[in-house]
């Protein structure tokens, strides 16, 4: 290939695939060449060997890397795509799982749009567990939609679509699930919530056990496609993994040959191929040095651990928790010393006892805040703000994190609720959360910030 390509044009395909699997094929092809050459124009580059060093020098997330994934990818979907996938999902495969969960004290379930693209399938998901959970409340629900491309990731956040992007969705859903705003629809704040967006890939082994594991339902649709078969092989075993024993996993009718999802169980059923891993399999440690042993398993704290990312790891893990209390009194003494870590642990520890404690979710969210994790942060400040709508600091917590984000009108609807809040408390009486400060304390540095939110 080096020799039919300009010079530093084959280091760029060659260093597509290594990093993110995107087999390049027939790069000289005039309408490949134009697709490349856009990204490298899009990048700033003026010639090929620029844009392989701007590659090699750049993460994922980058201008370079953007321009390149989206120029090689199909962003193309829409809700509800694919209907025998989602015959199957409504008619047998999501009812067998509530109806095995929903007995449960604390049922839960996870879902994972791989390839998520601008996130309609996400959505869709969210959209159909709400219709057959008649409790959602009750349950753990998270539903992560990854894609390599950042800036269709930002657009999924939005929830903002054209109409033609429902254009296989019953009008009932569309009307019950979206509102008009000018000529689009956005989808209502219930579904957004329900789902979490994160850039991820999957040839990077290191993603697998953190929040992509102990899945019950993956949907990988036209995303191996773009894989060489070795490399869709061994992504194929890691997603085998990251589902439970008898978890589902749905490709797309362009996916490669059977022998890719080797090690899976093969269902035919409304007029689709679905692909389950067996209920008693065993992995084998040497498929994937860093896939968790327990990925067959539940998740020690699944409302919390998982749902937000969180790897557990270190020695507070090996300690046993008593009482939410404690454990929130270890998780700040840690987050103060900069054990960041360890103050995660200690909170996830507090929710896994009591999934009520919004204290622990308002201290995860500082914790995360501290980190620079401003999306993490503002999961968990509203999380807690679910569980006690009177909770002031996590409303000044989740101001300070969306305008963080760009969010000028939610960062200063929060300020305001915060301000209310501390007006009805006496001045002098000490925040709850907020380690001593007291409610004029904090009236005094809301003051000024929703000056500063309104100029």
């Amino acid at each position: 290939m080096s020799g039919l390509l300009s010079p530093g044009l084959s280091d760029v395909c060659r260093l597509t695939e290594a990093r993110t699997g995107l087999r390049i094929t027939g790069a000289g092809q005039a309408a490949n060449l134009i697709r490349l050459e856009g990204a490298r124009d899009a990048a700033g580059c003026p010639d090929w060997p620029a844009f392989a060093e701007r590659l090699g020098g750049e993460s994922l997330a980058g201008r370079a890397w953007t321009a390149l994934i989206r120029s090689m990818t199909i962003g193309e979907t829409y809700f509800f795509r694919n209907k025998p996938h989602f015959d199957l999902l409504r008619e047998r495969v999501l009812p067998a799982l509530i109806e095995q969960r929903h007995r449960e004290e604390h049922p839960w379930l996870r879902i994972w749009s791989a390839g998520c693209a601008t996130g309609e399938e996400a959505y869709s998901l969210a959209i159909l567990v709400r219709e057959l959970i008649p409790d959602p409340e009750r349950w753990a629900i998270f539903i992560l939609g990854t894609d390599l491309n950042s800036e269709s990731l930002r657009r999924a956040r939005t929830g903002s679509y054209g109409l033609w992007s429902f254009r296989d969705t019953d009008p009932v859903l569309m009307s019950r699930y979206s509102t008009p705003h000018g000529d689009r629809m956005v989808v209502t704040d219930e579904i957004r919530t329900m789902v979490t967006f994160s850039m991820l890939n999957l040839v990077d082994a290191d993603i697998y056990g953190s929040g992509a594991s102990a899945m019950d339902l993956i949907l990988c649709r036209n995303v191996t496609m773009y894989f060489g078969q070795p490399t869709a092989k061994v992504v194929a075993s890691r997603l085998l993994s990251a589902l439970t024993p008898g978890g589902w996993l749905l490709v797309g009718p362009s996916e490669p040959d059977a022998q890719v999802f080797a090690g899976f169980d093969v269902v035919n059923a409304y007029e689709t191929t679905a692909y389950r891993r067996p209920q008693h399999r065993v992995e084998s440690a040497k498929t994937d040095a860093t896939l968790p042993a327990s990925a067959g398993t539940r998740p020690v704290v699944a409302s919390a651990e998982e749902s937000f990312g969180v790897r557990i790891s270190g020695p507070s893990r090996s300690l046993s928790p008593t009482t939410p209390e404690e454990c929130l009194r270890a998780a700040r003494i840690a987050g103060d010393a900069g054990r960041y870590a360890e103050g995660r642990d200690w909170c996830c520890q507090a929710i896994d006892l009591d999934p009520t404690a919004a204290d622990a979710y308002q201290l995860l969210g500082m914790i995360y805040a501290g980190q620079h994790e401003t999306e993490l942060a503002v999961k968990a400040f509203r999380k807690a703000i679910y569980l006690d709508r009177e909770f002031a600091l996590a409303y000044y917590g989740l101001s300070n994190e969306l305008r963080l984000l760009g969010d000028e009108t939610g960062a200063m609807r929060s300020a305001e609720t915060a301000r209310r809040l501390l007006r009805q408390l006496p001045t002098n009486g000490r925040l709850r959360g907020g380690q001593g400060i007291t409610s004029g304390e904090l009236y005094r540095i809301v003051e000024p910030d929703l000056e500063g939110l309104s100029a």
